[in-house]
């Protein structure tokens, strides 16, 4: 079909009224005149025209659409791009289009999205709902910042077994503690036993220890994979000759890590039977990092302090991205016992404070064989030493869903971390 020229005066009046209805691209006129018409070289003189006399102009049109299309689309700045880019907006252009858009506005709206996604798939698996999450967003066009986001979306839910123990018989403990575990009905993703949850705190090792392919080891890798969560508690081990009072960190597919108990407990001649670790264990779940550590660890802040992620101080005090902190949770497992319970409570306050995470303490409860009385003082800590959680006294299972968002707040409120003192473990 052949296109009806009009003549050249008619034509500007039309591409005038074209441009006076909305913004347009330099490509879209472009196109329209070619459609009434007009030669090339007169398409380009009449846009050398709108240029001059302001009916068209490029970077308002880019910006003006990314404004837009970010407000009432909720399009992220990948998908207004790609847009951009088939409108053959230049990347100057583009560039500027983009950082016209408040980046405050632009968290704001990433995290209502990505919350509002999150929140309507519940009832899915932690790391299915995060994929699908993070798929809506790539989508919607939202690439960079999504994983930050995300993170602060997640949350983490624990289940805690304050629990007495049967003092040196594992058989009776697996028994009972396979039943509680076996009896938790909701969906949890990190189970919590007590240290040395299959003998109490024992000094016999050569009687009891394990190696990593025992019973108890192998126990924990069912229990994980039937609850599909992930199971934890510390155990002894022997390997290569040397006994451990190791934590062990079972998923649900069988994998595991391990942390030995760096500082044992020479009151009670712990040294003499048991060998030291040398290296922290810190976890990674859901984009969390969790430090795990054992009982008299909970007295060496050191141990337990926050390393940040560059050792230049004056860096770090420019830095606003909390990412930097090594870890978001720190984990004891304990056999303490009642006498010094003041001392538990308050030290894991103290180091929830200071390294500004979440802290739990897990402890068992009852007389072991030494007629030592644990009142348990089992504790979630939050970030700001405020106490989620306190058991004493009795066998209990609690559930609580630590929220990620709620400790980046307070850590982008409170940047204490910024001026923390750097320092070398040397072992």
């Amino acid at each position: 079909m052949n296109k009806i020229r009009i003549g050249k005066e008619q034509a500007i009046q039309r591409i005038r009224h074209f441009c006076a209805y909305q913004e347009r691209a330099q490509q879209e006129v472009r196109d329209k005149l070619y459609e009434l018409g007009m030669t090339k070289s007169e398409v380009e003189e009449i846009l050398s025209n709108l240029i001059t006399d302001n009916f068209l102009n490029e970077e308002r049109f880019a910006t003006l659409f990314a404004g837009g299309h970010f407000r009432i689309k909720q399009w992220g700045k990948s998908k207004i791009q790609y847009a951009l880019q088939q409108k053959r907006v230049s990347p100057v252009n583009i560039k500027k289009a983009l950082k016209s858009i408040d980046l405050d506005d632009y968290n704001t709206t990433l995290l209502f999205l990505a919350k509002k996604k999150w929140n309507s798939l519940k009832g899915e698996r932690g790391l299915s709902r995060m994929a699908k999450t993070q798929a809506f967003l790539y989508q919607r066009g939202f690439v960079s910042l999504i994983h930050h986001k995300l993170l602060l979306v997640s949350s983490l839910k624990f289940t805690i077994i304050q629990t007495a123990l049967f003092w040196e018989d594992k058989g009776a403990n697996l028994e009972a503690l396979a039943k509680k575990i076996m009896a938790i009905a909701e969906p949890t993703e990190i189970i919590v036993l007590p240290e040395m949850f299959t003998t109490g705190f024992s000094m016999q090792p050569a009687l009891f220890a394990e190696n990593m392919e025992g019973p108890t080891v192998q126990w924990m890798r069912r229990l994980a994979e039937n609850k599909k969560s992930i199971i934890t508690g510390s155990v002894i081990i022997e390997e290569n000759g040397n006994y451990y009072n190791r934590l062990i960190w079972m998923l649900p597919n069988g994998e595991l890590g391990y942390y030995d108990k760096r500082h044992l407990f020479a009151f009670a001649g712990e040294h003499e039977f048991y060998s030291e670790g040398n290296k922290r264990l810190i976890a990674s779940v859901k984009g969390w990092k969790i430090n795990l550590q054992i009982c008299f660890d909970l007295r060496f802040p050191v141990w337990a302090r926050q390393q940040l992620a560059t050792s230049n101080k004056e860096s770090n005090a420019q830095n606003t991205n909390v990412a930097g902190l090594e870890y978001d949770v720190l984990l004891y497992v304990a056999n303490w016992p009642e006498k010094r319970n003041h001392a538990w409570k308050t030290l894991l306050t103290a180091r929830a404070i200071e390294n500004q995470c979440y802290t739990i303490g897990v402890n068992r409860v009852g007389l072991d064989g030494k007629n030592m009385m644990h009142s348990g003082d089992s504790m979630v800590v939050g970030p700001l030493g405020e106490v989620l959680y306190h058991c004493a006294y009795e066998e209990d299972i609690f559930h609580i869903t630590l929220q990620k968002e709620e400790l980046v707040k307070t850590r982008e409120q409170f940047p204490f971390w910024k001026n923390a003192d750097f320092f070398n473990i040397e072992l």
